[in-house]
């Protein structure tokens, strides 16, 4: 009797580790290789100088100096600037019983190995990636007149040194997996001129409880603080185009 019931509780305990020890593989993000839409034209950085004079270059924001210094700056940081990009990809695809959207910004990037003497520069390319949910994504991100900021819940994030796509859609494929637990917010600041000329515009991710940016190549400061996330920043630096040039690409 003893030994029928010790047969029973091992067959019982066997039989509820069963779903608990059974494999299941989280589903790999399958992106296509060609993006949706593009993003690689119409768009001009701009900064203002320490001395209060404004620079743009295209699809760059400058560094901030002063205008007479502005010619022994270092020739391979001011190719790189505040930050810049090459151009940016938008993918959306289908996810268990989601649309999520994979946004890509490719930029240039590089450093010095003796930063103090500014020596051995290596440049590199850089893409950073976001991935969220379409539901997320408000129809407009700009309003006449205004600034509006828009924070977006990230499923996943990150950089990948490399501008090959071979590369880097395997891992965000793989490393993109969508995590409710991502702790950063993808933040979409706008100002739109009263005369619907031009929409000013500046996309990076924060974290969700401490003060930390990513995405942007340098930091913007002012006063030896992050103007990230504060009405003055458009009073700094930003990137600015036409309000369809943005539409056309950040839309759903």
């Amino acid at each position: 009797m003893l030994r029928t019931l010790y047969t029973l509780g091992l067959l019982s305990l066997s039989l509820l580790g069963v779903g608990q020890d059974e494999r299941v593989d989280r589903p790999l993000l399958s992106i296509p290789e060609e993006p949706s839409r593009i993003l690689e034209e119409g768009v001009v950085g701009w900064s203002i100088s320490l001395d209060g004079q404004w620079f743009n270059e295209l699809n760059m924001i400058p560094l901030r100096s002063k205008t007479y210094a502005r010619e022994d700056e270092s020739k391979e940081l001011s190719e790189v600037g505040l930050d810049n990009f090459d151009h940016w990809e938008f993918r959306s695809i289908k996810y268990q019983n989601d649309t999520l959207l994979i946004w890509l910004k490719f930029m240039n990037s590089g450093r010095f190995r003796y930063p103090e003497t500014q020596q051995d520069w290596e440049d590199f390319p850089l893409c950073h990636y976001y991935v969220f949910k379409q539901s997320e994504l408000p129809d407009t991100l700009f309003r006449l007149g205004e600034i509006t900021r828009t924070s977006i819940p990230l499923l996943a994030s990150g950089q990948i040194k490399s501008d090959d796509l071979d590369d880097i859609l395997p891992t965000v494929s793989s490393e993109g997996q969508p995590r409710d637990s991502h702790p950063y917010e993808l933040i979409i600041e706008t100002q739109c001129t009263s005369d619907t000329s031009e929409v000013r515009w500046q996309i990076y991710e924060s974290h969700a409880l401490f003060d930390e940016q990513r995405g942007l190549i340098n930091p913007i400061i002012s006063n030896s603080k992050s103007v990230l996330g504060t009405d003055r920043m458009f009073r700094i630096a930003y990137y600015a185009c036409d309000p369809k040039v943005f539409e056309a690409a950040f839309h759903k």
